[in-house]
């Protein structure tokens, strides 16, 4: 209805609990990465194929220091933002020979 997206913005994140691992509850675990990881897949996966048809588009994913360091008590946080980091360095080797740039 707005026509063609040209720039993606996945911004969107929570952080979680702050638990030991072995003290992490599961389904608080499967939310931090459901937000933080998979809502990011979906948003590319969405507006990849159109971005590839137009040979032009940009995505900026927002990750987080944690991704590359690790936090403390916060091992879902830190294992989504890495797997962020990780998603786009991969997209970004999909892309290589179109003019979209992640």
């Amino acid at each position: 209805a707005h026509g063609p997206v040209g720039i993606l913005v996945a911004n969107a994140g929570i952080t979680g609990p702050n638990h030991r691992l072995e003290d992490y509850p599961v389904e608080s675990w499967r939310r931090v990465i459901e937000v933080d990881l998979v809502g990011v897949y979906l948003c590319c996966r969405a507006v990849v194929p159109g971005m590839r048809a137009r040979d032009a588009g940009r995505i900026v994913a927002i990750a987080s220091v944690a991704g590359k360091e690790g936090n403390p008590m916060a091992s879902a946080y830190s294992a989504a933002k890495a797997g962020v980091i990780g998603l786009v360095k991969s997209l970004g080797k999909e892309l290589a020979e179109t003019k979209v740039r992640v």
